[in-house]
């Protein structure tokens, strides 16, 4: 069985294929959303952890500050899910600019529960638009404060939004806007996650 396992996890790195579409232990009717998210961009594919895994880290992929030019904040954002082997995958993401900072980790072994984000809200006419900015999480049954190694500075943080009872952070999904040419772009604009029972 260790074997099979194994050889599993080499074929799900190997082929990019480290998530899952979906997972019969998700909260129904539980999507965690804070209250800031802008209204740029489409839903993505909800990605989950693999069966029996939930999430105990992230890592955000974000433009740096570009001065005069577009700037886009984050574009991706990779989730960590662990058990006795651990997985990474990004959320499903129109855009690409910018790069990962250090993965984030729970204390202790332990699950995210929560999140929130740093968001900047639709700027006047004329004005450099960046949605999503940074986020932190919550872990474990106290719901520690983690936050990220790189976010950016617009914007700020919106409501805590947490899984309920005995249920921790399992799956993700993004809104996110395509490259927008000459025009304004912004990347990530609001993220939902998926709660899974233990």
């Amino acid at each position: 069985m260790k074997g099979f396992i194994f050889l599993f996890i080499l074929f799900a790195f190997e082929s990019g294929a480290a998530f899952t579409s979906q997972r019969n232990d998700v909260m129904g009717g539980v999507v965690l959303q804070t209250n800031n998210g802008t209204p740029w961009g489409k839903w993505g594919e909800a990605r989950f952890c693999p069966a029996s895994t939930f999430a105990i880290g992230f890592s955000l992929k974000v433009e740096g500050h570009q001065s005069e030019d577009d700037d886009t904040a984050v574009n991706n954002i990779k989730l960590v899910c662990g058990d006795y082997s651990i997985f990474e995958f990004e959320g499903d993401s129109r855009s690409s600019w910018g790069s990962y900072g250090q993965n984030s980790y729970c204390p202790n072994n332990s699950f995210i529960k929560g999140f929130a984000l740093k968001v900047e809200k639709d700027q006047p006419l004329g004005h450099d638009d960046t949605a999503v900015n940074d986020m932190k999480v919550f872990c474990g049954n106290n719901y520690e404060e983690v936050g990220s190694t790189n976010g950016q500075r617009f914007g700020s943080f919106g409501s805590n939004a947490y899984c309920p009872g005995y249920s921790s952070i399992c799956g993700f999904s993004l809104k996110s806007e395509e490259p927008q040419g000459m025009a304004d772009d912004t990347a990530v604009n609001d993220v939902a996650f998926y709660c899974c029972h233990h």
